[in-house]
C-alpha cells in the first residue's frame, strides 16, 4: 500500500471519530448536567385543638336523644359525665380522640352508636389582661396568640399604663412563672422574643 495513502487514511479515520464524538455530544446536550431537584415548600399546618377543663361541649347520639347532651362541662379534673357510661377523661383530646372514647363506651349498650362530638363553647382557651388597658378582661384564644395581639385584643393602653413594666403570670402556686414585656424594645425590635405565644390561662398584667 502506498505510503501517502495510508496517512491519508489514517487521518481520515481520526476525523470521523471526532465528528461522531462531536455529534453524540450535541445530541445529549443534558447528561453533562443533573437533572434539578426542586423541594417542594413546607406547609404550615395550624395547630389542632385539644379539649380542656371549662370547655362546653355538645354530644351528639344519632338516634338516641335520650343519650343527646347539649352544654356538657369539662370538669377542672378534665372529665364529663354522660349517661349510661362512667366519667370520661376528656382533656387532653382532640374531638376525634373523645369522639372514639364515648362510642366505644356506649357500644357495650347500643349497636354500633354514632356519637358526634361539638365543641360550643372553648372557654378553657382564654386568657386574661388586667389593669391599665382599655377594655380588661377574658379573651378566648381563637388560634395561637401572642403579648401584642392580647394587648390589642384589650384595646391597648391606657394613658395611665406603664408600657415597659408590664408582666404575664403563668400557672398557680409556688411553681408561678413570671415574664417581662417592655413595650418600648419589643416594639423596636431589640426585645422581640419578650413577645411571647401565650398559654391558655395566662393572665398579662399592666400597671
Amino acid at each position: 500500500m502506498n505510503r501517502h495513502f495510508s496517512q491519508n487514511l489514517s487521518w481520515a479515520a481520526i476525523a470521523l471519530l471526532m465528528a461522531s464524538l462531536i455529534c453524540l455530544a450535541a445530541a445529549c446536550p443534558a447528561a453533562a448536567e443533573p437533572p434539578v431537584v426542586r423541594k417542594k415548600p413546607l406547609v404550615q399546618q395550624e395547630p389542632i385543638y385539644r379539649i380542656g377543663p371549662s370547655d362546653l361541649l355538645e354530644i351528639i347520639t344519632w338516634r338516641e336523644e335520650q343519650l343527646t347532651r347539649k352544654d356538657v362541662l369539662v370538669r377542672p379534673d378534665g372529665r364529663i359525665s354522660l349517661p349510661l357510661t362512667d366519667d370520661i377523661m376528656a382533656a387532653g383530646l382532640t374531638l376525634m380522640q373523645l369522639k372514639y372514647r364515648i362510642t366505644k363506651a356506649l357500644s357495650h349498650y347500643l349497636e354500633a352508636p354514632q356519637v358526634y362530638v361539638v365543641l360550643t363553647n372553648p372557654r378553657h382557651w382564654e386568657i386574661s389582661v388586667l389593669g391599665n388597658v382599655k377594655s380588661e378582661g377574658k379573651f378566648q384564644m381563637l388560634k395561637p396568640t401572642d403579648v401584642m395581639q392580647a394587648l390589642a385584643m384589650a384595646g391597648g393602653f391606657n394613658e395611665w399604663a406603664d408600657k415597659d413594666e408590664v408582666f404575664i403570670l403563668r400557672g398557680i402556686g409556688p411553681r408561678q412563672q413570671r415574664f417581662l414585656f417592655e413595650y418600648s424594645e419589643v416594639i423596636t425590635g431589640e426585645k422581640r422574643e419578650q413577645n411571647i405565644i401565650l398559654k391558655p390561662g395566662d393572665i398579662i398584667v399592666v400597671p
